[in-house]
């Protein structure tokens, strides 16, 4: 399964990569402000997006990408490592 993290903190993205690998997924990490942010979420099973850590504009973007490719968005207030790993764990199983 292919994750897509929107927003995160910098610092904790070797955690972010961590957890997804115990929970056997890839994880795209898409940093607050990154060229072309829509083209790296084609093709992934599910957004997480950190609605803390992104401005207005990106998440009704992400949220406008979703919905016409059918992807699953989950919206997370707060971009911490706990929050991560249980939105991860509610989207494996």
């Amino acid at each position: 399964m292919t994750l897509a993290l929107v927003g995160g903190m910098d610092r904790l993205e070797k955690e972010y990569r961590r957890v997804a690998e115990e929970h056997k997924c890839e994880l795209k990490i898409i940093p607050k402000v990154c060229p072309k942010y829509i083209d790296k979420i084609q093709g992934v099973d599910c957004i997480i997006m950190c609605t803390n850590m992104v401005s207005h504009k990106i998440a009704k973007n992400i949220v406008k990408e979703a919905k016409g490719a059918a992807i699953p968005l989950v919206r997370n207030h707060t971009s911490g490592l706990s929050t991560f790993t249980k939105t991860v764990k509610s989207i494996v199983g």
